[in-house]
């Protein structure tokens, strides 16, 4: 049962929750990079062709990912924050 948005997070092992300062970004790398090194392995093979807005057909192409496992793996995506559909094209969810 979800009572508060927290039970969710930890539904998906997400412990913590910070936020970033200004000071912060300085030091960080890209948040492509960043995202990159945490992303989950049966997830990175989707997450480096979207560099640009791809719809499902070319995602498919671009992985050899059959279309029934791409849609399941890009909802789980899109639940996870990591990408967003965005006029029938999916795209990496940009912080903030």
């Amino acid at each position: 049962m979800v009572l508060e948005p927290r039970d969710i997070l930890e539904e998906y092992g997400i412990k913590e929750v910070r936020q970033i300062t200004i000071e912060d970004l300085n030091t960080l790398p890209k948040i492509y990079d960043l995202k990159l090194n945490k992303i989950k392995e049966e997830y990175r093979a989707i997450y480096e062709v979207l560099y640009e807005p791809l719809n499902v057909n070319e995602i498919s192409i671009k992985t050899n990912i059959s279309i029934t496992e791409l849609y399941e793996k890009l909802f789980m995506m899109e639940i996870e924050g990591l990408i967003k559909k965005y006029e029938n094209k999916y795209v990496i969810k940009k912080e903030g």
